[in-house]
């Protein structure tokens, strides 16, 4: 059965179609434009009638969505999953806490939907079909426009008393900047004056990284070993965008890392992520599988 996965982050909105291997077909992107979250919802909506409308030719049957189990939503936010409502949400977000994203779009599709948080998503996908593979307990950090992260524990996920669970880009760094003012894609954006696409594309292979990246990935590996030494897990992945500044930053971040973690985790490689920007929504297809598979410790 495939699943219609939408994955809703502050920069983009990605939709996709995702079968039970966790290969994504039919997949469209949109901006946010994060204005308000009427719009924002209508923008993902608008996504998702676009995928539904190219996959029903491909079917025989004249209701397209007879051959799907359901919608997935990864989304940024606090998420009460019982109630697939946003409890709380940062302002890359606009209005968006309070919103009960499960009952309209189920109400929009009449199909069955699950919601979570883009974190949770993405780490649930490295852990079950990704870099985090074999790993009793995998943390994956998900560096974007944002930070987030998940926790997977034997096969499942973290998610705290209120769906708040594991938000280190909202650690205070200092007095005046949290992590993710200082790390993130977005706000390297806004420093550099252009995406961190047009960031990346601009670096030398050969050259070292300019000073603000050089500091950015010394407080990724800080904020990475700040994690392990409160989770202690057995793997760390690191996702997003970020990754497109390439291995000289990840190294950096490594030896960051290394510098700053207690010595049992010491021994931890930051892997990247191996689904790149599709761990999200694979991550919300996987919200329907109950294998969601019992790693053993590695």
């Amino acid at each position: 059965m495939t699943i219609l996965a939408i994955d809703i982050g502050g920069t983009k909105i990605a939709v996709g179609l995702v079968d039970e291997t966790g290969h994504v077909t039919h997949r469209h992107e949109v901006p946010t434009v994060a204005d308000k979250a009427s719009n924002i919802v209508q923008r993902a909506l608008n996504a998702a009638h676009q995928i539904l409308q190219t996959f029903q030719p491909s079917n025989s049957n004249s209701n397209s969505n007879s051959n799907l189990r359901g919608i997935g939503i990864a989304t940024g936010g606090d998420v009460d999953v019982a109630q697939g409502r946003i409890a709380y949400a940062t302002p890359l977000l606009p209005g968006w806490a309070g919103l009960g994203l499960r009952e309209i779009f189920e109400r929009e599709f009449q199909l069955p939907t699950q919601v979570d948080n883009d974190g949770n998503c993405s780490a649930l996908a490295e852990a079950v079909l990704g870099a985090a593979q074999g790993c009793s307990h995998a943390l994956t950090l998900i560096v974007g426009t944002g930070i987030g992260a998940g926790f997977v524990v034997g096969g499942e996920m973290m998610r705290g008393a209120h769906g708040g669970a594991l938000n280190p880009g909202q650690i205070w760094l200092d007095a005046h900047n949290t992590y993710e003012n200082v790390i993130a894609s977005g706000a390297l954006a806004q420093r550099f004056g252009q995406p961190i696409q047009h960031i990346a594309a601009a670096l030398s292979a050969q050259a070292p990284l300019p000073l603000a990246l050089q500091e950015a990935a010394q407080h990724l590996g800080q904020l990475a070993a700040t994690c392990a030494a409160i989770l202690d897990p057995n793997c760390i992945v690191i996702a997003g965008s970020i990754l497109l500044l390439g291995k000289s930053f990840l190294q950096l971040a490594q030896e960051s890392f290394q510098r700053y973690a207690r010595p049992p985790h010491q021994q931890l490689i930051l892997r990247p992520s191996t689904l790149g920007p599709d761990s999200a929504l694979i991550g919300a297809a996987l919200l329907f599988q109950n294998r969601t598979s019992r790693p053993k410790g590695s």
